[in-house]
C-alpha cells in the first residue's frame, strides 16, 4: 500500500520542502520540521567555509543557496503546517 499523497486532491511540488509521504511512526508535521532541521545542518556555515577553504566556489554557492532556501521554507512553514494539519485520511493513501 502506497503512502504517497494523491496529487489531484492536494497538489504539492516534489521539492524537498513539502511532505509527500506519510510515515507510520510520526506525524506529517514532525517529518516536515525534522527534514528542515536536517537541511539546515547540512547547509551549515561549516559546509560553506570548508568548500571556500578549498576554493570550491560551486559548492559554496550551493551551500548559500541551501541556507536561503531553508530559511524561506521555515518562514513559510506556519501556513504549510496548518494546511497539513487539516488533512484527513482521503488525502493520504494508506492513512
Amino acid at each position: 500500500m502506497s503512502k504517497l499523497k494523491t496529487r489531484p486532491q492536494w497538489p504539492v511540488p516534489f521539492d524537498g520542502h513539502h511532505i509527500v509521504y506519510k510515515p507510520s511512526l510520526m506525524s506529517p508535521q514532525t517529518l516536515h520540521i525534522e527534514s528542515l532541521k536536517a537541511m539546515g545542518k547540512f547547509y551549515s556555515w561549516k559546509y560553506i567555509f570548508k568548500h571556500l577553504a578549498h576554493f570550491d566556489f560551486f559548492h559554496v554557492a550551493v551551500g548559500l543557496y541551501g541556507k536561503k532556501a531553508v530559511k524561506r521554507a521555515l518562514d513559510e512553514s506556519m501556513d504549510y503546517l496548518n494546511s497539513i494539519s487539516a488533512l484527513r485520511s482521503p488525502h493520504l493513501i494508506g492513512h
